[in-house]
C-alpha cells in the first residue's frame, strides 16, 4: 500500500473522479491531488548552517583587517557590504554575524560598530547533519473514457482505460481497459467498483506460511530485525517491532531490555559479527523460547518480508513466512488467522 494514491481532481463529464475518490478511500488508500503529490515528491530545501556563514563573515573581516587596519572596527552595515562583495548570500549575513557575537569571534562596540574579538580565534561550526530525506511512495492513478447514453443508467461508460502508475519515475504498476460487450449491462459505479477491484487483484500480495512438522508449541518470545529495508526504506527493527507489537495475542514478548544485556555481555565476550545462533543463545539467556527474525528487502518496487521462528533449545525454525507488498500489521493477522485455522 502506497502512503498516497494521487487523482487529478479536475471535473470529468460523468464525475469518475468523484466516485473513484470514494472507490480507492474505501480500499483503504490514502487519496491525494495529483498535483499535491508532485510538491511532495520534490527534496526539500537544505537548510542553512549559520554557523558555517558565521565562519566566512570572520575570515572576509579578518582578510580585510590584516590589509587594512582599520577595518578591525566597522560598522555593521560595512560589514554587510564587505560579506555581499565575497560572495556571501545576503539574506544570511547578519545571522551570520550574530552568530559569531554569540560565540565571542566577534564584539558588538557602542555605535552599531563591529571588532573581532582580542583572542581572534575563529567560531566554530558543529558537524551539521540535516534530517535524511525519504521520498514517499506514492501511486497515480491515471483514467480515460468514452461515455454512452443507457436506458437503464442513462449516462454510462461506453470504454474505460486505467493506469496505475509509480509517481517517482513514471513505471506502470498494472493497467486495465475495459470495452463493450463486457459494460453493457453496467452502470458507472458498478463499473468503477469493477475497476478497482481488477486494479487491486493486479497490485499482487501474497503470503505464505509453513509450519515444521515437528513443531514446538512456544509461548514466550522475542522479535529481531534481521536485515535489510521494505521499498519505503524502513529497517527490519522497525519492521520487526510492528510485527512485535501485533502478535502480543498469540505470544508473550520477553522485554528487548533484558535481551539487549545479554547481547552487550556476549559482545564484549567476543569479536566479529554475531551469527544467528548468537542471537538464538542471547535469546534464551534472556528467557525466550523462541527468536522471531524479520528480514526485509525491496525487489521492482515490491516489498518483501520473510519472519521466521526458532526455538531457542533445539535451534531449529518451528515456522516460517514469506510475504510480498505486505506490511508488519498485516502479516501479523494473516498469521494469526493461519494458526487459528491449524
Amino acid at each position: 500500500m502506497p502512503d498516497h494514491l494521487a487523482i487529478d481532481q479536475s471535473s470529468d463529464y460523468l464525475n469518475l473522479t468523484g466516485i473513484l475518490n470514494s472507490s480507492f478511500n474505501r480500499e483503504g488508500f490514502n487519496v491525494v491531488n495529483a498535483n499535491w503529490a508532485r510538491n511532495q515528491l520534490k527534496r526539500p530545501k537544505k537548510k542553512t548552517n549559520y554557523q558555517e556563514i558565521a565562519l566566512e563573515v570572520f575570515h572576509v573581516l579578518e582578510r580585510s583587517s590584516s590589509v587594512d587596519p582599520s577595518l578591525n572596527t566597522i560598522k555593521r552595515y560595512k560589514l554587510v557590504k564587505l560579506a555581499i562583495n565575497a560572495g556571501i548570500p545576503s539574506l544570511s549575513i547578519n545571522k551570520g554575524i550574530d552568530e559569531c557575537v554569540k560565540q565571542g569571534a566577534l564584539v558588538v562596540l557602542p555605535k552599531n560598530m563591529i571588532a573581532i574579538s582580542t583572542s581572534r580565534n575563529p567560531p566554530l561550526v558543529e558537524a551539521f547533519e540535516g534530517e535524511e530525506w525519504t521520498p514517499p511512495i506514492i501511486y497515480y492513478f491515471e483514467f480515460n473514457y468514452i461515455y454512452r447514453d443507457s436506458f437503464t443508467c442513462g449516462r454510462t461508460i461506453k470504454e474505460f482505460y486505467a493506469s496505475l502508475n509509480d509517481m517517482s519515475d513514471g513505471s506502470q504498476l498494472a493497467s486495465i481497459k475495459f470495452e463493450q460487450p463486457a459494460l453493457s449491462s453496467m452502470c458507472k459505479q458498478e463499473i468503477i467498483n469493477k475497476c478497482v477491484s481488477k486494479l487491486m487483484d493486479k497490485n499482487h500480495h501474497d503470503f505464505k506460511f509453513q509450519k515444521n512438522k515437528s513443531y514446538v508449541d512456544i509461548t514466550s518470545i522475542t522479535v529481531l530485525g534481521k536485515s535489510g529495508k521494505d521499498c519505503r526504506g524502513k529497517g527490519a527493527a522497525a519492521l520487526a517491532n510492528d510485527f512485535s507489537n501485533s502478535i502480543l495475542k498469540l505470544y508473550n514478548v520477553v522485554d528487548r531490555d533484558n535481551l539487549d544485556i545479554f547481547l552487550k555481555e556476549h559482545k564484549n565476550s567476543m569479536t566479529g559479527l554475531f551469527e544467528e545462533s548468537d542471537y538464538i543463545e542471547a535469546g534464551k539467556l534472556a528467557g525466550a523460547e523462541g527468536v522471531i527474525f524479520v528480514s526485509a528487502t525491496c525487489v521492482n518496487k515490491h516489498t518483501e518480508i520473510d519472519v521466521s521462528l526458532s526455538d531457542t533449545k533445539t535451534g531449529s525454525i518451528q515456522w516460517s513466512i514469506h510475504s510480498e507488498n505486505l506490511d508488519p500489521h498485516e502479516i501479523a493477522d494473516r498469521f494469526i488467522e493461519s494458526v487459528i485455522e491449524d
